[in-house]
């Protein structure tokens, strides 16, 4: 399935989307309602489940069409790990505790207790899509 998106929806844009320096969006929400991003989402929380292997396997895939684009859908990806592992005190999809998410990189003390800006209830949606 990659490689099919890869050869059919990436690379034919490829050039275009490098000589005008624009963002794949349109890729990349096609990728997402294939399954093509955040793929190592478990399950439980509606996500693909795929481990590290299989992730690779895609991501190689992807690339071969172009880095660029490539590296815009993995990236996406680089917060699962935190975000699934605090999990337990996450309801994926809905508001989620700070500690979990970066809060601290909008202004928490990374227990969520004190905020720079004066927000009370600091929290994250959890977006499985764009």
């Amino acid at each position: 399935m990659a490689r099919k998106f890869a050869r059919e929806e990436i690379l034919p844009k490829a050039a275009e989307l490098d000589k005008k320096g624009e963002y794949p969006k349109e890729i990349i929400r096609k990728a997402w309602e294939l399954g093509l991003v955040n793929s190592s989402v478990p399950t439980k929380y509606g996500g693909t489940g795929l481990n590290v292997f299989d992730g690779c396997l895609v991501a190689e895939e992807l690339a071969y069409a172009c880095t660029g684009v490539a590296t815009a859908i993995e990236a996406n990806g680089l917060a699962t790990p935190r975000i699934t592992k605090g999990a337990r005190n996450v309801n994926m999809g809905t508001k989620s505790n700070p500690n979990t998410c970066g809060c601290h990189l909008r202004g928490c003390d990374g227990a969520g207790k004190k905020k720079r800006d004066g927000a009370e209830g600091v929290g994250f949606k959890i977006a499985m899509g764009a």
